[in-house]
């Protein structure tokens, strides 16, 4: 089975595995508000996120794909080249991590996972607060996996949960041509 690993790489970051399937399944999650230290690099959150999905599961699970969440950069006046770099740079960490344990990186844009995820959980018409939409990404987990997750994990995993969708549908298209 394929599982696809979505990563919250803000400040506090979030981190999620999902099975890639009709209906995915939330396999493991971390976030740094369980108390953990952050100092550990990202590859040991990688390593740990391949480690706890193989002594888990009694299918051999594969993660394919990670999911990293292309942060918005202000422009303008507002914009802070300081912050523009450190979100570079902390992408950047999670991308190698993943890539040198063999795990292909794709970047998505929020409004991209929350708009396909958060659909309906979002007051209609006016713009949503950050505040509304993370809560809205927690009650999504809680209401499809029955768990409780950080705002950052939570984002993770809807970020994970759309690729995973979009992976089994393709899996699928494919199987149905090659027949």
């Amino acid at each position: 089975m394929k599982a696809v690993i979505g990563i919250d790489p803000g400040n506090q970051f979030g981190l999620a595995v999902v099975s890639v399937e009709a209906e995915p399944r939330l396999l493991h999650w971390f976030s740094d508000k369980l108390g953990l230290k952050r100092s550990k690099l990202p590859s040991f959150w990688v390593r740990a996120a391949i480690t706890a999905v193989d002594t888990d599961s009694e299918s051999r699970i594969t993660i394919t794909r990670a999911v990293i969440e292309d942060q918005y950069l202000p422009r303008g006046p507002r914009a802070n080249i300081d912050t523009a770099i450190k979100i570079g740079r902390n992408s950047g960490r999670w991308q190698e991590a993943c890539e040198v344990h063999g795990i292909s990186v794709e970047f998505i844009k929020p409004a991209s996972w929350q708009h396909a995820q958060l659909k309906g959980l979002l007051p209609n018409g006016a713009r949503s607060t950050s505040k509304q939409r993370k809560v809205a990404a927690v009650a999504f987990c809680r209401g499809a996996w029955g768990e409780v997750l950080s705002e950052d994990a939570a984002d993770a995993a809807c970020m994970a949960r759309v690729v995973a969708v979009r992976l089994f549908r393709d899996d699928c298209q494919v199987k149905s041509t090659v027949k």
